[in-house]
C-alpha cells in the first residue's frame, strides 16, 4: 500500500509565480535575441510566398 506521502503533490514543492515567470522569461529569451538577425529571411520567405495575380 502506498503511503500518503507518496500520492498526491506537496504544495511546498510547486514552484512560486516568481520562479514561474523567471522560467518563461529564460525561455522566450532565445527567441527574442535570434529573431532580429533572421528577420530579413523571414520577410523574404513571406514575400517569395504570397499570391501574386
Amino acid at each position: 500500500m502506498a503511503s500518503n506521502a507518496s500520492v498526491g503533490v506537496n504544495l511546498s514543492d510547486l514552484p512560486t509565480t516568481t520562479v514561474r515567470m523567471a522560467i518563461a522569461v529564460v525561455g522566450v529569451l532565445p527567441i527574442l535575441i535570434i529573431y532580429p538577425f533572421f528577420q530579413k529571411y523571414f520577410a523574404k520567405g513571406i514575400t517569395m510566398g504570397a499570391v501574386k495575380g
